[in-house]
């Protein structure tokens, strides 16, 4: 995700009108790996298919949960999702020009 503040900054500051075409696979991708994530803390994937677990850091450690379910990698999640939602809507808007 931090990649893509500096890459839609850079885009924007350049007045970039293709910045859908690079934006949009970040998103995606790092949307597929904060649910992925998401699964993972929520023990829906067991901990034995956790890759990260070798490094001798956990994947599935809860450093946050509010309200049962919002932990980091789901803020990831919506973050991903919001920033994809907006792109497709700049697709949307440009199409013609």
């Amino acid at each position: 995700m931090y990649p893509l503040v500096l890459i839609i900054a850079i885009a924007i500051v350049k007045k970039d009108r293709n910045i859908a075409d690079y934006v949009l696979p970040f998103t995606v991708i790092g949307g597929l790996i904060a649910f992925y994530q998401f699964l993972l803390t929520k023990g829906a994937i067991p901990d034995t298919l956790a890759r990260c677990s070798l490094s001798g850091i956990s994947c599935t450690t809860k450093y946050v949960e509010w309200l049962g379910f919002i932990n980091i990698p789901f803020m990831s999640f919506v973050a991903f999702g919001f920033i994809a939602f907006c792109v497709v809507i700049y697709i949307k808007e440009n199409k013609g020009r």
